[in-house]
């Protein structure tokens, strides 16, 4: 899975998920007390594969959250009839003495078209903050995972380090470099876009620059300076 993430491949990764039995954690605790005594903990290996599935899991729900947004805001925005093309102009021939070709059913029924997609429009706005609250839950939920997204919980025994475990941290110190701003700027992108939501931005700046979870590390130098700048673009409009 770590390989289907680091090629931007996320649905491959969630169906190579899928593919996992849905009590495999259990089971493993439950192999493991059947061998030992209970007080004895999972060995160092088995608890930091559990850790890694986890935040694979909030990586991945995180994206689909990310997504679902995306598809809201540009697939399902109601769309303007013709009949309201000329809503201005009709509204303006309701103060005036009907004449013409003009007529009172035309007026009513541009009237009720108008209420109408002025209720659709509240309910796509509505399920678009719906959106972006999740997606703003699942993004931080990876930001501010507990002691760092695909960070090892805990240390093997450097006698029992072997080529396997040195290329599996390589692949999570890059995927940690990959990933994380990457959501750093998907949730910037939903925040920016989604109305009233702008101002939360500053969150987000704190969250990456915040020292004790040291986010900004993550970022490259140019990368920093871009997201910042970013930001402050973003604010500068909500004065």
């Amino acid at each position: 899975m770590r390989t289907f993430l680091g090629a931007g491949k996320f649905q491959a990764a969630s169906e190579a998920y899928d593919m996992l039995p849905e009590d495999s954690i259990d089971l493993v605790y439950r192999e493991w007390q059947a061998k030992t005594d209970v007080d004895v903990p999972l060995p160092a290996r088995c608890d930091n594969a559990i850790n890694e599935r986890i935040c694979i899991v909030s990586y991945l729900e995180a994206q689909v959250a990310f997504r679902n947004w995306f598809k809201h805001f540009h697939s399902d925005k109601p769309k303007v009839s013709s009949d309201l093309a000329n809503e201005s102009s009709l509204t303006s021939v309701s103060f005036q003495p009907l004449a013409g070709n003009v007529s009172l059913t035309n007026i009513v029924a541009g009237e009720l078209q108008e209420s109408k997609n002025k209720e659709k429009l509240r309910e796509w706005n509505e399920r678009l903050m719906m959106f972006c609250n999740v997606a703003t839950e699942k993004i931080y939920n990876v930001l501010l995972f507990p002691e760092g997204w695909l960070v090892d919980k805990r240390e093997v025994d450097t006698h029992d380090v072997n080529g396997e475990d040195e290329m599996r941290h390589r692949q999570m110190a890059l995927l940690r470099q990959l990933c994380i701003p990457m959501l750093c700027n998907l949730l910037l992108t939903v925040l920016r876009n989604t109305e009233g939501k702008s101002f939360d931005c500053t969150k987000l700046a704190d969250v990456v620059a915040d020292e004790n979870t040291r986010v900004y590390e993550l970022f490259s130098k140019a990368e920093g300076k871009k997201f910042f700048s970013k930001i402050q673009d973003i604010l500068i409009d909500c004065i």
